[in-house]
């Protein structure tokens, strides 16, 4: 991998002895997955009738595409070897003898002398003639032969049918397969079709779904009860929890409408933008900085104005073409008549990366959230040359090039982040293997051939860029609505009808239910694009208010789901989840837009997680540990772990442990624990707790605090006065700062009252004789205990130091001298009782010079060898307010799966 560049791989070529080397020498020994470019080496002039199209394997970061094994070996044993050694004389327009190799089949039509192979039959493949070290006079490469493995290789291909995997998008067999693709055929309103079971039935969807289920031999599940209905909705609508109130008033509404005014009333609610404009947001990578920019300022000023008018925008209901349409040319929109406010939409082309401000890089960053985001194509794959799968040329890439080339931003932006139109439009050309100083032919801006057919023409006014947003909202556009129907049902389901949300293209796989997605797909724009119609649609239906039980003869015959015989269960993503527990905290701020907040800085900002400061460059722990959408580059989805730092993190945070006391001082003190256990369930998980977690619940707090009797911590880290005549500690006091490594008076050494008293893990250094250091160990248990280990000054300069051992509940002192190297520092055994206090004191004798020490010591149990208290290893900072019992109950619930999932 390239560092940085998780779409990128390195190809490796066979030398003579059959191992790989990295092509170092050779143009391009990156290759991009995404944007896959072609390498060239020379060839001699000999083989005019031989050559071959070198392409490199562009593979979907969204899908994994199992390759057969004749691909397998063409990809990495033939491939490489023709990078290297055969393209350049026969892979241009211009190939040697009028023989071009694009596609398999113009390599089996051959050139002026014949077929270059012949699958089966090597003594006809002329190409295999050639590099056959038989034939001398036919030797190819003259100057490097190619090694025996290799040549063994070219034959093994040859023999077994000579795979070669699709040909190129800009080829004729993908734009004859384009006509055929299921994504590029016209969106048609289906016939409804007739089922089984029509009493299930409650909107359209449930009828395409029924069919399926009927055809596999399975039934849906049971309609899931209301109070998982009310939470499943409220947070997939508003990424909320309900409260114990608004639940039970819903399981009481014994309306007829009682759903669907709930669904009305969630879908009305401010909070609703908030919610799926941050799903949005992952499609627009969106971030409040600018990425690497070297000594720039990588903050962009007014990146919340984008995210605020998304939220505005989707509560709206704004229709979704003039969703996308304001998003990419609304500097054109406001000069037709909209307010200026609207200028900010725009961030969802500018606020990408700025990638040390290359234009190149930034263009291409924008046509890849224009056409992943609204068209799931990967256009951006045919930067460098013809796509290599689907029917997108390279000439296509550089006409939408052209357009955002013709583009520029304010210098000094005031309120939004807008594009406004140059004062010349660039007139683009073909760039050459992808580099600008390399022209191709020029090409008209103008929409991609695939989406809009022979009839197509160029833009005309201006950039083109309204006439692109046009053209990707248009009616016409078999793609759009599906693209947006499909991640909307991935967020509702958790599972997408279409398995890659941002690739439709040909080697996309087909929808689970076709007919279903265009159902949606039609439905959306019948109702004038809104999408809170589409919503109301999937809410209302019996498929999505289905159970989540699970039913192992059914998981039998459908393992995945994938016909959606349940609803399926899934874990809060970040912004749910921190946004309810701050929400049965009591205090979540629920203030609709604003400026970005660091909401992982302490004490922790009230604000709604949506409102939280994105750097893409350093992006926080929290975001990249719950599996937030990277915001280098467009996110199709979310990737779904569970990895032992998400437990760690909700049991060890800061975060958690306050909120976990914040709920428990909602409650009332004055009531029984029965009470307040129910309150706690009713607070944290809106329902009353069963019998058994009454139960259980009360045997965990009576076990806590008889576990958590004793109120001393074991180790504490002080000062004192250690009076010589009476062997007493006197005015023993903790010393107040802590640097991460040691205790001290003060930030600062000497500190103008301790003075250079300093205690750590390994020694430290004692203060003058009002200050000496002190170590205070407390007993956990009665007990017979002794000291034992070793006191060192190791300064030859000075009068040393003294280590004591005082007990004093038995009065027992034991004193232990060190000038100028080590002593033992060994006590007897000595009984105490729980909670008895041991002081090991660090004197600095006559004066405080030269007094730096170490001391590694322990306290061991005499009767119970195996139980020691190491000074070292248990060394410490200041420690957390222990949790309450209550608190901890509190915080039990907020970690369960219960809280944590949905269903």
């Amino acid at each position: 991998m390239i560092a940085g560049r998780a779409d990128c791989v390195r190809y490796r070529l066979p030398d003579a002895k059959g191992t790989t080397r990295s092509p170092s020498t050779t143009p391009h020994a990156f290759l991009p997955i995404n944007s896959p470019v072609r390498c060239f080496m020379p060839l001699q002039k000999r083989l005019n009738s031989v050559g071959l199209l070198l392409t490199v394997l562009c593979v979907s970061t969204t899908s994994v595409f199992a390759a057969s094994e004749d691909d397998h070996f063409f990809e990495t044993r033939i491939r490489p070897v023709l990078i290297e050694k055969c393209f350049k004389c026969h892979g241009s327009e211009k190939a040697s003898s009028e023989f071009r190799v694009d596609s398999r089949e113009a390599l089996l039509k051959g050139g002026e002398i014949g077929p270059a192979v012949v699958p089966g039959k090597i003594e006809e493949s002329l190409l295999f003639q050639a590099i056959d070290p038989v034939n001398e006079d036919l030797q190819m490469p003259p100057d490097d032969p190619l090694p025996a493995n290799v040549v063994a290789d070219f034959r093994t291909w040859i023999q077994t049918g000579a795979a070669w995997p699709m040909t190129v998008g800009g080829g004729p067999d993908a734009a004859f397969q384009a006509k055929r693709h299921w994504a590029f055929t016209p969106v048609v309103m289906p016939q409804s079709p007739t089922v089984s079971n029509e009493s299930w039935v409650k909107t359209p969807i449930d009828r395409f779904v029924l069919r399926q289920l009927d055809e596999a031999g399975l039934t849906p599940s049971d309609q899931a009860d209301r109070e998982t209905l009310i939470r499943r909705l409220k947070f997939d609508v508003l990424g909320l929890p309900p409260t114990f109130e608004e639940t039970q008033a819903f399981v009481n509404d014994k309306s007829p409408d009682a759903w669907k005014n709930l669904v009305d009333r969630y879908l009305s609610s401010p909070h609703y933008g908030e919610r799926w404009g941050r799903h949005w947001l992952d499609v627009a990578r969106y971030a409040d900085t600018k990425g690497y920019v070297f000594q720039e300022e990588r903050k962009y000023p007014f990146a919340y104005t984008y995210r605020d008018w998304v939220v505005r925008s989707l509560n709206e209901d704004l229709p979704y073409d003039q969703f996308l349409n304001r998003q990419i040319a609304a500097d054109w929109l406001v000069k037709e008549g909209l307010p200026e406010s609207e200028l900010a939409a725009m961030g969802f082309l500018t606020l990408g990366r700025r990638f040390l401000n290359n234009i190149n890089d930034i263009i291409d960053d924008r046509l890849d959230v224009i056409s992943r985001g609204t068209l799931a194509l990967t256009v951006t794959c045919a930067r460098c040359h013809d796509h290599k799968y689907d029917p997108i040329p390279q000439a296509d890439y550089y006409s939408l090039y052209g357009v955002l080339r013709s583009s520029t931003e304010p210098k000094e932006p005031t309120n939004a982040m807008p594009l406004f139109e140059s004062d010349k439009p660039f007139d683009p050309y073909v760039f050459l293997r992808g580099s600008q100083g390399n022209h191709g032919p020029r090409v008209p801006r103008q929409f991609l051939q695939v989406v809009a057919g022979p009839e197509r023409k160029p833009f005309e006014h201006g950039s083109g860029r309204l006439e692109l947003a046009q053209a990707i909202t248009s009616p016409d556009n078999p793609l759009t609505s599906r693209v947006i129907c499909n991640r909307v049902w991935m967020h509702h389901f958790h599972s997408s009808l279409v398995t890659t949300p941002s690739d439709f293209g040909l080697r996309c796989e087909p929808p689970t239910h076709p007919e279903l997605l265009d159902w949606l797909a039609s439905h959306l724009v019948e109702s004038g694009w809104s999408l809170k119609e589409l919503h109301r649609s999937i809410l209302n239906s019996a498929t999505w208010q289905q159970s989540s039980v699970d039913v192992p003869a059914k998981r039998k015959i459908d393992s995945e789901n994938s016909l959606y015989w349940r609803m399926n269960r899934h874990r809060l993503e970040l912004e749910p989840m921190r946004d309810a527990i701050l929400s049965v905290g009591g205090d979540l701020d629920l203030t609709v837009g604003g400026e970005a907040v660091d909401i992982v800085k302490d004490p922790t900002p009230r604000r709604r997680t949506i409102y939280g400061f994105i750097d893409r460059q350093n992006l926080p722990g929290l975001f990249r540990t719950f599996d937030f959408a990277g915001p280098d580059t467009h996110s199709p989805g979310r990737f779904k772990t569970s990895v032992p730092q998400q437990t760690l993190y909700l049991r060890n945070s800061d975060f958690l442990v306050d909120e976990a006391r914040r709920v428990v001082r909602r409650l009332d003190t004055e009531t029984s624990p029965t009470i307040r256990i129910r309150d706690l369930f009713r607070t944290t998980l809106s329902r009353d707790p069963t019998p058994r977690d009454i139960e259980l619940a009360e045997a965990f707090l009576t076990q806590f605090e008889s576990d958590n009797a004793r109120s001393k911590p074991l180790w504490q880290y002080g000062y004192g006065r250690f009076d010589q005549k009476t062997n007493r500690l006197e005015d023993f006091q903790h010393l107040p700062h802590f640097t991460g490594t040691a205790w001290q008076g003060g930030a600062k050494l000497p500190d103008l009252k301790l003075g250079w008293t300093t205690l750590s893990a390994n020694g430290g250094h004692p203060g003058d004789p009002a200050h000496a250091g002190v170590f205070r160990w407390t007993a956990p248990h009665a007990g017979r205990f002794a000291i034992a280990g070793q006191l060192n000054h190791p300064s030859e300069h000075g009068d040393g130091v003294e280590g004591i051992l005082s007990v004093p509940s038995l009065g027992l002192t034991k004193r232990w001298p060190a000038q100028h190297g080590a002593v033992q520092t060994a006590s007897e055994p000595f009984e105490v009782a729980a909670e008895a206090t041991v002081d090991l004191i660090i004197d600095c004798r006559d004066n405080v010079s030269f007094d730096s020490f170490n001391w590694a010591f322990e306290v061991r149990n005499v009767d119970n060898p195996a139980e020691k208290f190491s000074m070292a290893s248990q060394f410490h900072g200041p420690l957390a307010k222990e949790l309450s019992g209550w608190e901890m109950l509190a915080q039990t619930l907020l970690l369960s799966n219960e809280f944590q999932f949905v269903d």
